[in-house]
C-alpha cells in the first residue's frame, strides 16, 4: 500500500509545514528502519529495510525544500507540471530575472563588490521568504495551480540565483 510523503513522515497534507517536526520524524523513522538493525534478518527484511529507507529519505528531501514541496502537493492535487521547454510568459517575472542577473553581474566589477555582495544577498533573502510567504498564501487560499506554479517558478530562480551569489562570494574570497 503507497501512502503520500506526508503520511509516510507524520505531518499535515499541507505547503506550511513545522520544518522541525519534518525532521524529527525522519530521524525517528530512520532509526526504526534503519538496514543496520537489519543486519542478521532474512534477505527479504533487509530488503525491505533498504527500500523504507529509501523512501523515507525521498519523502524528506522532497518535503525539506519548499519548491518540491510545493510542486508534490499540485501533484497530488493531479495537476500535472508542464514540460522544461515550456517558456516563462510573464513579462514582468522575465524582466525581474534580467534585471536581478544584470545586477549580480555589475557586482564584481563594483568598488566594493563585498559589500554590494552582501546587500545583494539580504535582498534575495527577503525575495525568497517573501515567495514563500506567497506559496503559503496561494495553498491556503485554494488558488489555481497555474498562479501556484508561477510563483515556484519565481522561487526557484531566487533558489538558482543564490547558488549563483554563493559562486560569486567564492570568488570574491579567492581573489583576497
Amino acid at each position: 500500500m503507497s501512502q503520500d510523503h506526508f503520511s509516510l513522515l507524520g505531518i499535515a497534507c499541507q505547503f506550511d509545514i513545522d520544518q522541525s517536526l519534518l525532521n524529527a520524524n525522519h530521524r525517528r523513522l530512520q532509526q526504526v528502519v534503519h538496514p543496520d538493525k537489519f543486519v542478521a534478518a532474512p534477505p527479504a527484511q533487509r530488503l525491505y529495510a533498504v527500500n523504507q529507507m529509501a523512501l523515507i529519505n525521498e519523502a524528506w528531501q522532497i518535503l525539506k525544500d519548499p519548491v518540491t514541496r510545493a510542486e508534490y502537493l499540485l501533484q497530488l492535487s493531479g495537476w500535472q507540471k508542464p514540460g522544461d521547454e515550456q517558456t516563462i510568459r510573464d513579462p514582468g517575472l522575465l524582466m525581474e530575472q534580467l534585471e536581478l542577473r544584470e545586477t549580480l553581474a555589475d557586482i564584481e566589477q563594483a568598488p566594493d563588490p563585498q559589500l554590494q555582495l552582501d546587500k545583494f544577498s539580504a535582498q534575495l533573502a527577503q525575495l525568497t521568504l517573501s515567495q514563500i510567504q506567497l506559496l503559503k498564501e496561494l495553498f491556503e487560499y485554494n488558488a489555481t495551480p497555474e498562479k501556484i506554479y508561477t510563483a515556484i517558478i519565481r522561487l526557484k530562480f531566487f533558489t538558482r540565483l543564490k547558488h549563483d551569489v554563493n559562486r560569486l562570494e567564492e570568488k570574491l574570497e579567492d581573489l583576497w
